[in-house]
């Protein structure tokens, strides 16, 4: 019986690299900062998760505060988990209330 090919297969190399060698993800990328206040609202459309991200802006014409949004996160729906939990690891290690505030 002859051995079929399959052009589709490709190979896979392993790379083994030290942690302390692995350069910081944010070397050479130039990213935006986003000061936000709050988050204005979420909505789940299919499988992703929208979040509204709010800065609360001087208007010095009518001197009242305008809430602006200035970014939408878009995120997985199916990692919505994982940031809710770090986020409220995150707030509990800020406020020294947890026993693994390190």
């Amino acid at each position: 019986m002859a051995e079929e090919s399959n052009e589709t297969v490709s190979e896979s190399i392993l790379h083994a690299v030290k942690a302390k060698d692995i350069p910081f993800a944010n070397d050479g990328i130039d990213s935006q900062t986003i000061y936000v206040d709050v988050i204005r609202g979420a909505v789940i459309v299919g499988d992703v998760a929208k979040i509204n991200l709010v800065e609360h802006r001087a208007d010095v014409i009518s001197g009242s505060l305008k809430a602006v949004i200035v970014a939408t996160i878009v995120v997985p729906k199916s990692q919505l988990k994982n940031w809710g939990d770090f986020f409220h690891k995150l707030a509990r290690r800020a406020s020294g209330n947890t026993p693994d505030a390190k």
